[in-house]
């Protein structure tokens, strides 16, 4: 009985330890994300296409790792945001990489509607002004 309860108990550890570590990785995707937000908006602004495409391309990457993340959680509508985002992140290459900053631009607000939602959902702010996720 003394073996049965370390075992598990030893277990538990483990799962949680990895789903900390998720956690971690998680909260660094969303900083990078923010930041290649940000870049991106302003290469379409300034019409820098090839820099544009190489933001949405990472975007499209960051967006990946969240739906694989939420996946694994089990929650199914932020999955499915992140997989919306991902998405409009596609179009705003595809656009970009034909010069059409407009269309570029427009699949946009795709990805960051699918942020808010997400946040709105799934983000709540610590005592400390910190983010964590619920």
């Amino acid at each position: 009985m003394r073996r049965k309860t370390l075992l598990c108990s030893l277990f538990l550890a483990i799962c949680t330890t990895g789903w900390a570590q998720d956690d971690e990785a998680m909260k660094g995707w969303m900083k990078a994300t923010a930041g290649t937000v940000g870049s991106l908006r302003k290469n379409l602004e300034a019409k820098t296409n090839d820099a544009a495409v190489t933001d949405a391309k990472k975007l499209e990457d960051l967006f990946g790792n969240s739906v694989e993340y939420w996946t694994k959680k089990g929650v199914s509508d932020a999955s499915g945001w992140a997989k919306d985002a991902q998405t409009a992140a596609a179009k705003v290459a595809t656009a970009a990489a034909a010069g059409d900053t407009d269309a570029g631009t427009a699949a946009m607000k795709g990805v960051t509607g699918s942020c808010k939602g997400c946040h709105e959902a799934h983000r709540e702010k610590a005592a400390d002004g910190s983010f964590k996720i619920k």
